[in-house]
């Protein structure tokens, strides 16, 4: 009976650390991608594209193998910013971002999931939407701590598009 006991143990910790120990991984591979620099485009180099599919991969896992952890909306969410970041997987990410907002409405990561939608209609040139998308996050009082986030990147977006008397109207 001993012996079942810390058979079940011991898979018990290798499983937990298998677990924790790939979203650890997923989190590094995303967070060396994002410190590396750009190309003259703004695209990502290769070598950072490389590290946000790694992160892509692990958070994979951690959906499929581990469905009911209470860690599965950060996989969720740190996939959908490796989408994102990418700059190539723009539809795949927002659907990523909609998941949180449907399978995950409790999450901390609602907010940020609304801006990375925004975030995503600017970066296919629907920028209107985008916009709008912005001014209604900044006017909803349940996300006020993300406010200056969401003004700062709406802001950013005028300027680029030298469209300064618009953000006035905010």
């Amino acid at each position: 009976m001993k012996k079942v006991i810390g058979l079940g143990l011991l898979l018990g910790l290798l499983f937990g650390c298998a677990y924790y120990n790939t979203f650890f991984n997923a989190e590094k591979y995303f967070a060396e991608a994002q410190e590396m620099k750009l190309r003259e485009n703004g695209k990502p180099k290769p070598a950072a594209v490389q590290k946000y599919n790694k992160a892509i991969k692990k958070c994979g896992i951690i959906i499929t193998d581990f469905p009911k952890s209470d860690y599965v909306d950060d996989a969720v969410m740190l996939l959908g910013k490796s989408l994102f970041h990418k700059g190539t997987s723009y539809k795949q990410a927002e659907e990523k971002f909609n998941e949180i907002l449907t399978f995950y409405p409790n999450s901390e990561f609602v907010p940020e999931a609304y801006i990375y939608l925004a975030m995503i209609d600017y970066e296919t040139k629907k920028k209107d939407s985008a916009y709008q998308k912005l001014k209604e996050f900044i006017l909803e009082q349940k996300f006020k701590k993300y406010h200056a986030k969401a003004l700062y990147i709406l802001a950013n977006y005028y300027l680029e598009d030298e469209n300064l008397s618009k953000l006035i109207i905010i």
